[in-house]
């Protein structure tokens, strides 16, 4: 059985340019995910949706300075310990499986490699939530000492193609990034650079190394779809498919708690969203292998897939 927990939570957003002059109930149905039809109306006559920690109606006008409310009951899996590679005085490194974010998102509150460790860290970079290894985290009250570090840095990632990869080449194609649909080649793109030298071939796939000389959303995926090699598991590279949202009901008796908004957002709450659950077995073939920082290199230990070769 599948270890979760439920929680309840108030997203904020200040209101952005685009919305101001529209309504609240416009706003919520067309920017934001709604898990019933109808939903954006009730939660703002229920005050689940509010304004400056307000009731509004449906028909309020954002402006500017708006704070939008959003109360609502989550649930998540339980995160994983966190192996610590390496602690240094000013930060510290560590191995981040696959299927876990970095970081807390919309998505994600506790099921974090933040949240994990539970102290006070900032990543110095960011891993795909597929992706494993290398992740360094910097301890907030050195902040500015590490602006000058995070210039002098080499990353080496290791990736498992289908296909024989037969010789080293460099590709920097341009990369833009499209918002809610991951990232694609573009000359208006921002300047992008890898370097790919093949390892080992075995059984109809190639053991790749992956060099960024810049660090791209998706970068090394993305590339090597436009070589032609698809990184072995990624789904959304290799069909431009994306795990679909299934949810598992929420079992929370609505009954059981006093408050109005709180029995309102049990009563509404869609359950735990089983692609998180398919995010935490479903991994890809890319490992971030080694990181070159503050002169000295940091390994993590090679996943199965790459053991393989």
């Amino acid at each position: 059985m599948e270890r979760t927990i439920s929680y309840f939570y108030e997203f904020k957003a200040n209101a952005k340019e685009r919305w101001f002059n529209r309504t609240i109930l416009e706003i919520m149905n067309t920017d934001f995910f709604s898990p019933v039809k109808n939903y954006a109306k009730k939660a703002i006559e229920n005050g689940v949706i509010k304004v400056n920690d307000k009731l509004v109606s449906i028909d309020y006008k954002v402006k500017l300075h708006d704070v939008i409310t959003h109360f609502v009951h989550i649930h998540e899996p339980i995160a994983p310990q966190i192996e610590v590679i390496a602690e240094e005085d000013e930060y510290i490194v560590v191995y981040k499986p696959s299927g876990i974010p970095c970081h807390p998102t919309s998505r994600y509150r506790t099921f974090t490699v933040l949240s994990s460790l539970n102290r006070n860290l900032i990543c110095a970079h960011r891993l795909d939530v597929p992706t494993s290894g290398v992740l360094i985290l910097y301890k907030k009250e050195f902040k500015e000492n590490m602006k000058n570090k995070l210039k002098d840095t080499k990353k080496i990632y290791l990736a498992k193609v289908k296909g024989n990869f037969t010789k080293p080449i460099t590709v920097d194609k341009k990369i833009k990034r499209i918002l809610g649909l991951g990232s694609e080649i573009s000359e208006n793109g921002k300047e992008s650079k890898t370097i790919f030298k093949p390892l080992k071939y075995k059984n109809g796939h190639t053991l790749i190394e992956c060099e960024l000389i810049t660090g791209r959303t998706h970068q090394i995926r993305i590339h090597l779809k436009y070589l032609g090699f698809t990184i072995v598991n990624d789904k959304k590279y290799e069909s431009n498919l994306e795990f679909k949202s299934v949810f598992l009901k929420c079992k929370s008796d609505p009954l059981n708690f006093t408050k109005e908004n709180e029995r309102f957002a049990v009563q509404n709450c869609v359950g735990i969203n089983q692609r998180v659950l398919n995010y935490k077995e479903d991994y890809i073939c890319l490992h971030a292998y080694k990181y070159f920082f503050n002169n000295k290199w940091y390994t993590a230990d090679l996943p199965d897939w790459a053991k393989e070769f």
